[in-house]
């Protein structure tokens, strides 16, 4: 999930959460950031992020 702040129609900030679905080891989903004209997909904003296994988290 990658949760990312837009302005809305009343010119507030609005808080968008992008989630994907996890399938084997890649999520399926994208980010898209209509003023940068950029569409991401969420396994390439997480690519070389290591997560702790359950065990290691304190």
């Amino acid at each position: 999930m990658v949760e990312c702040y837009r302005r809305n129609e009343r010119d507030n900030w609005e808080l968008v959460n992008a989630i994907g679905e996890v399938s084997g080891a890649a999520a399926e989903g994208s980010l898209v950031l209509d003023g940068v004209g950029l569409e991401i997909a969420l396994a390439q904003v997480y690519e070389d992020v290591v997560f702790p296994n359950e065990s290691e988290v304190l």
